[in-house]
């Protein structure tokens, strides 16, 4: 009887002593999304690119450049000046109302500035669309 008595004080005892500890939560690593809509059927997402301070929107697109199943992606100029001019075998092809460039999106809101100067949050989503320029 006495060892039944033991074993079960020592049971509580763990089960109390566990449930004092607490455990550390985890914290989720911070990333924001790139799509690249091909306007064709096709898309391709980039669920998970990791996200810095201070990322911009041409910063996600040269992570996905560097994906192991990434685009290939032509940028001109440099910094805030950058335009992207093609994503795999499709490319601006100039101005007009026909004409189709690559256009971006920061949650739904058509870019107001280039891609370089673009600043991304946490949790953010780019658009990337061959499309073309419509007014808002």
């Amino acid at each position: 009887m006495r060892a039944i008595l033991m074993t079960v004080f020592m049971a509580v005892g763990i089960g109390l002593a566990g449930a004092e500890t607490e455990r550390p939560v985890e914290e989720k690593p911070k990333t924001v999304c790139l799509i690249v809509d091909y306007n064709d059927g096709v898309e391709k997402c980039f669920t998970a690119l990791p996200w810095e301070g201070d990322m911009t929107a041409l910063d996600a697109i040269q992570l996905a450049a560097q994906h192991p199943r990434g685009i290939e992606v032509t940028i001109k100029g440099r910094g805030k000046m950058s335009l992207l001019t093609r994503i795999d075998d499709l490319k601006n092809t100039g101005s007009g109302r026909a004409a189709r460039n690559w256009l971006y999106w920061s949650d739904g809101e058509m870019g107001k500035v280039g891609i370089g100067a673009a600043e991304l949050e946490a949790d953010d989503v780019i658009t990337l669309k061959f499309t073309t320029w419509k007014e808002p």
